[in-house]
């Protein structure tokens, strides 16, 4: 028995070595790879930045020229504006002394009827009053 666990633990140990061995190796394999991908990606920003500088100076070289202002036609435009403003205000103007002698007519013509009104009321009152003094005094001979 001490011979098979004497086995045993050199097979542990050798196990254990070869899986170190292994593992340092698929370690180197990945740092491998992953300085190769390292190396690719650095390569394709360089490549990236280098055609942008080179995109942004032909840009600076295509420099857009800007349109000059031309202010007297802002002042044409200005005018205008304050001429079309003159007449709107002028025709308001209109409309609105149009609607006061409008108003001003119906008061008076409101002012006639209501007067007419009033007469034919009284007239009307006076007729009520003379038929019920007549009916009051019809009223007080029948009763004596």
């Amino acid at each position: 028995m001490k011979k098979l666990g004497k086995f045993l633990a050199f097979a542990g140990v050798i196990g254990a070595v070869a899986a170190g061995v292994w593992y340092y190796l698929k370690t180197q394999e990945d740092s491998e790879d992953f300085d190769d991908f390292d190396d690719e990606v650095n390569d394709d920003l360089e490549e990236f930045l280098k055609s942008e500088a080179e995109n942004s100076d032909k840009a600076d070289e295509k420099a857009r020229d800007y349109v000059p202002l031309d202010f007297t036609k802002a002042e044409d435009v200005t005018k205008k504006a304050g001429q079309a403003a003159e007449k709107v205000t002028e025709a308001a103007a209109d409309k609105a002394q149009q609607a006061a002698d409008a108003l001003s007519d119906v008061k008076e013509e409101g002012s006639k009827v209501i007067g007419s009104v009033v007469n034919e009321a009284k007239e009307g009152a006076g007729v009520i009053k003379d038929a019920a003094e007549d009916a009051v005094s019809e009223f007080k001979f029948e009763n004596l």
